[in-house]
């Protein structure tokens, strides 16, 4: 019989199989039996005790990771909390020392596994729910599933059984015993050191599922603000082995759609992750930020669905998440050297960052929120930079899509603020003039006339607040000056072309007034809309008021009724027309039930009356200069009476003389003539009187 040696797969008989994993099943079901046991709150004083045990007592974190017994020893005569769990410890590590034995003796396996070893891994993993036997079955039920687990191991090839032997005593541990940090965290560092690559895999997912699954009480365990290193300190483990961080990302990715926490994702933790992983592996940097686009999409679309709103006086969900990702939206424009233009041979950073701005168009909704307004510029920012460094090497419809977004967005005076103000930051002027030509170049050539505008003010806004800095040679402020007023020309040739350019789309035609018969039809912007106009005087746009089709319309005003009677000899006097004529408009001031009064009263004389009228009026509103005595009373037909011979004359006092019967004797006061015929000089003293 040849012995086989240690570690060596090839030599794995049954046998040596079941002496490896009978001890492994003791020990698992060891620990669950006490978790278990604790876990029955049969006494206030046993409840305390589980909490205890299960969370790795009060006084600890909530990721701490326990080390040996021997160590942890020492610890326990000082608190009761460290002695009701040192006892699990002890079986926690005994778990760790059972499995160590398997790993050993199942031996390292391959670098490249064969089809027939990735096989053997999943019977494996399989392999505890057939030797478990239903509850309801007799004993003897577990001794033909272990005869079935032993069939099934001599079915396997010798050189695959170390695979099978791994997987299968993994899957005792993680379906028997509870989920303790430091029982997955020993078993972790146990798979990294022999690269079991499956193996890692399960125990990184069950990892992060402890750190991230929320309580019910609380937060998740990685929100504490002890663990902001936490996610770092394992990526650093993971890369210190030969694991490329992007397995690490891919395996974090996973288990963050499976809990769908949003405060994972505003943790102090997340973000230093991010930060880190963006220094070893852009494309893995863009996954995660896609992802929390992702995430931030399906939380708006559940609210806009959802009739319940978030309390007043707390904090919202959808706002912290809206600030994270403007965050790394602005991580991203701060450091556009770093991005594809300093590696377009990598198409998937290129892919990648693409995936992330076409993951960004639901800010497309008409929110016009402070956080969605800020995301909005920082959706335009990257994808203007992201066209600016893959013009040449993005596909066709990549380019198609970014355009488009670009083409939608309605930016504001202060999108592009946070973009020039990185590019004009820790560098000449003249390296910061020549990127900026790349974005205004890339602008250009799509015509986007308003991100344009936009641009050039923000570039004046950012070059303004330079020339105040202090340190500044006088060589570069007199540079940054001529810069200026070169800016300053560009944000002038941009809002006339925005603002007075014609638009095939909108152009409309300006109706010009009736009264400016020199008004030309010519095609205006869809600005013209709001009533401004180009001053040149002054540079700058001025509101006007709006030109109509018809005549200007004055504005209607309510007239107080006087019923007054007309004699017919002042109409005759005045000569007036039929449309003088009008009809009396409803009184301001009427009481309830009055009648509403509809006389004709004379209207306003027109603006070009005949001479005679004018003669009539001035006649009739004469102002009595000298009186003489007021007891004399004179018929119309007087020769004494003194009456100017205009009077005389008029053909309105003829036909008024044919016209009567009768002499109407009117009250009028002697006066003396003066030089001016007409009294048309006189003030008036009093309501005059008519003539007659």
């Amino acid at each position: 019989m040849v012995l086989s040696r240690e570690g060596d797969p090839r030599c794995l008989a049954t046998a040596t199989i079941n002496r490896l994993l009978r001890p492994l099943r003791t020990r698992c079901s060891a620990l669950s039996k006490m978790v278990s046991t604790q876990s029955q709150p049969s006494t206030y004083s046993s409840s305390r005790r589980t909490s205890a045990l299960l969370d790795s007592s009060n006084h600890e974190l909530p990721l701490t990771v326990y080390p040996p017994p021997d160590k942890y020893a020492s610890k326990a005569h000082f608190s009761q909390g460290y002695k009701d769990s040192l006892e699990l410890i002890r079986r926690i590590y005994a778990v760790r020392d059972a499995f160590r034995n398997v790993v050993a003796r199942g031996g390292k396996p391959d670098r490249l596994p064969t089809l027939s070893s990735l096989c053997a891994h999943v019977i494996g993993h399989n392999m505890y729910g057939w030797e478990e036997p239903p509850e309801e079955e007799e004993e003897d039920s577990e001794s033909e599933a272990a005869d079935f687990v032993d069939q099934m191991y001599e079915a396997v090839p010798m050189a695959c059984r170390g695979w099978l032997l791994t997987s299968h005593a993994l899957g005792i541990i993680l379906n028997t015993c509870p989920h303790h940090l430091t029982l997955i965290s020993t078993l972790l560092d146990e798979t990294l050191d022999h690269r079991l690559d499956n193996e890692v895999a399960q125990l990184q997912e069950a990892l992060l599922l402890v750190a991230f699954r929320p309580k019910p009480n609380g937060p998740p365990a990685i929100c504490h603000q002890a663990h902001s290193k936490f996610l770092t300190e394992w990526l650093d483990r993971w890369i210190t082995v030969g694991f490329s961080p992007s397995t690490f990302t891919v395996g974090l990715l996973r288990v963050l759609s499976k809990t769908l926490s949003s405060e994972i994702w505003t943790s102090k933790a997340m973000e230093t992750f991010i930060r880190r992983l963006y220094h070893l592996d852009s494309t893995a940097f863009f996954w995660v930020v896609t992802e929390l686009a992702c995430h931030l999409s399906t939380k708006s679309n559940v609210r806009r669905q959802s009739i319940l709103k978030p309390h007043t006086g707390t904090r919202d969900t959808l706002t912290d998440l809206s600030e994270a990702l403007s965050q790394w939206f602005t991580f991203i424009i701060g450091r556009p050297v770093s991005l594809p233009v300093d590696s377009p041979q990598n198409p998937s950073l290129s892919a990648a960052f693409f995936e992330l701005i076409q993951a960004s168009r639901f800010i497309l909704s008409p929110d016009t929120t402070a956080s969605a307004l800020t995301l909005r510029d920082g959706v335009i920012s990257i994808s203007l930079t992201w066209l600016v460094y893959n013009r040449s090497t993005a596909p066709p419809t990549y380019l198609q899509i970014v355009e488009a977004m670009l083409a939608s967005f309605i930016p504001q005076p202060s999108s592009f603020h946070g973009l020039v103000q990185h590019i004009f930051s820790g560098g000449s002027l003249q390296a910061g003039r020549r990127r900026l030509q790349l974005y205004a170049s890339e602008i250009g050539r799509n015509k986007l006339a308003r991100l344009e505008a936009s641009l050039w003010g923000s570039t004046l806004y950012v070059v303004e607040n330079l020339e105040g800095d202090n340190h500044l040679s006088p060589h570069d402020k007199a540079e940054l000056k001529t810069y200026r007023q070169q800016v300053m020309e560009f944000v002038d040739e941009a809002e006339s072309q925005l603002f007075d350019g014609p638009s095939h789309d909108d152009t409309i035609l300006v109706v010009p007034d009736p009264r400016e018969t020199d008004v030309p039809l010519v095609p205006q912007s869809p600005w013209t809309k709001g009533n401004w106009r180009w001053e040149p005087l002054i540079g700058s746009w001025v509101r006007q008021q709006a030109l109509t089709a018809g005549a200007a319309t004055e504005r209607k005003k309510r007239r107080l009724t006087f019923v007054t009677p007309v004699k017919q000899a002042a109409a005759e006097l005045s000569n007036p027309s039929e449309d003088f004529w009008t009809h009396t408009p409803r009184p301001k001031f009427r009481s309830r039930g009055t009648p509403r009064v509809a006389e004709k009263i004379p209207a306003l004389l027109s603006k070009k009356p005949n001479f005679t009228s004018l003669i009539a009026n001035a006649g009739s509103q004469r102002t009595v200069l000298h009186p003489v005595s007021t007891n004399c009373g004179l018929s119309f037909e007087d020769t004494n009476t003194h009456v100017p011979n205009d009077w005389c004359s008029s053909p309105a006092m003829e036909r008024r003389d044919r016209s009567q019967d009768e002499d109407r004797v009117v009250s009028e006061a002697h006066h003396q003539p003066s030089d001016d015929v007409l009294d048309l000089l006189a003030h008036r003293s009093s309501s005059p009187a008519p003539p007659w």
